[in-house]
């Protein structure tokens, strides 16, 4: 994981040094081997092998001057704007349903030299997600000291039919796999939302770790689920951020796995779970949430089921499948189409998903 000064902003006094993660193994789930046959049937003949390699995005933000550079190739090889094989980060975050195009905010990008992009960014509504300001603060964030980031509305051509959003759409595990660092925006919690979630987190699994060690036969958590409202309450506010219901994330969250959590206003979260302050990853929130399965409540196994954490810490990547039918998606379909690329492979036109 790259060393970025801004990591280094406001961490929190969050500590999870006393608690064992590798050792401490609560609840030994066999993900290697689920049984998905009753959740997805398909006809070979439907699969088509589509070599999903690294390849380059068609475009790239330059975000400094929010300038949406395409990607140009001569005997030398690839550049963007003369900058050749750019470095590059990425962001993962959700917007679709935060659309208000007659009265949202857009963020301004323009192509090469301020001349047109050829089409229109999204309108997001401020009040229920981001406003355009919010948006170019996170983007600089995650652009850290580089000059490039890849971001959907920005670098995918929106409008409607065409082909070079068709071609990305189809690349997206490539693009994001490419990506020097991968980041994960969760426009919908706070900075101290997250604080309090995971130092609940914390002492739940210190609880967990003293029945372990007969330090404690009673468990407060363990044996005071009635009243633990409050608690309930408290780690929802994280796991009830709309990036992990949405199917596409899915995908991006298996393919880096290593990426860094933003809160709402674009800054990291610092935990520890050794002597050193660790920045909040998709990984470390879908260890500590697979150790906490055994020790939570009902609702907030739900969300963890919902989410599919405890699938990504498989190496297995067809446990993904039975996660993605746990997913909000548009169309039915999109829940093979959103990860099958994880797999490498392209559906043929006109396959049917057969969900039972």
């Amino acid at each position: 994981m790259c060393a970025r000064k801004h990591f280094n902003k406001r961490p929190s006094d969050i500590s999870l040094e006393r608690i064992d993660f590798e050792h401490i193994n609560l609840d030994p789930i066999n993900l290697e081997h689920n049984d998905l046959g009753h959740n997805y049937r398909h006809n070979q003949r439907l699969l088509l092998l589509d070599n999903v390699q690294e390849t380059w995005p068609l475009r790239l933000l330059h975000v400094k001057t929010m300038e949406s550079i395409p990607r140009s190739e001569d005997e030398r090889g690839v550049h963007y704007g003369g900058v050749r094989a750019p470095a590059y980060n990425i962001m993962s975050y959700t917007w679709g349903r935060y659309r208000d195009d007659a009265k949202g905010e857009a963020i301004a990008v323009t192509g090469p030299g301020g001349s047109n992009l050829g089409w229109d960014i999204p309108k997001i509504k401020r009040e229920t997600a981001f406003g355009a300001n919010d948006f170019s603060a996170v983007l600089r964030e995650v652009a850290g000291d580089g000059e490039f980031v890849w971001v959907d509305v920005a670098c995918m051509n929106q409008n409607q039919g065409s082909p070079d959003f068709a071609d990305q759409l189809g690349k997206q595990a490539a693009i994001f796999n490419r990506a020097r660092q991968s980041y994960v925006w969760l426009h919908q919690t706070g900075e101290e939302e997250m604080k309090a979630t995971l130092q609940l987190m914390t002492e739940i699994l210190e609880s967990a770790f003293e029945i372990r060690e007969g330090v404690n036969s009673h468990g407060k958590y363990k044996n005071n689920i009635p009243q633990r409202h409050a608690d309930i309450k408290t780690l929802e506010r994280l796991l009830v951020d709309p990036w992990f219901s949405s199917l596409w994330t899915l995908q991006e969250a298996y393919i880096q796995k290593d990426a860094v959590i933003l809160a709402k206003g674009g800054r990291t979260v610092h935990f520890r779970v050794s002597s050193v302050p660790e920045l909040l990853t998709v990984r470390s929130i879908s260890g500590i949430c697979t150790q906490l399965h055994s020790w939570v409540w009902q609702p907030i196994k739900t969300l963890i089921d919902e989410a599919g954490l405890r699938q990504l810490q498989s190496k297995n990547p067809l446990v993904l499948l039975s996660a993605s039918a746990r997913r909000t998606a548009t169309q039915p379909a999109d829940k093979i189409y959103g990860i099958m690329q994880i797999f490498g492979l392209r559906l043929a036109s006109g396959w049917t998903c057969l969900a039972s």
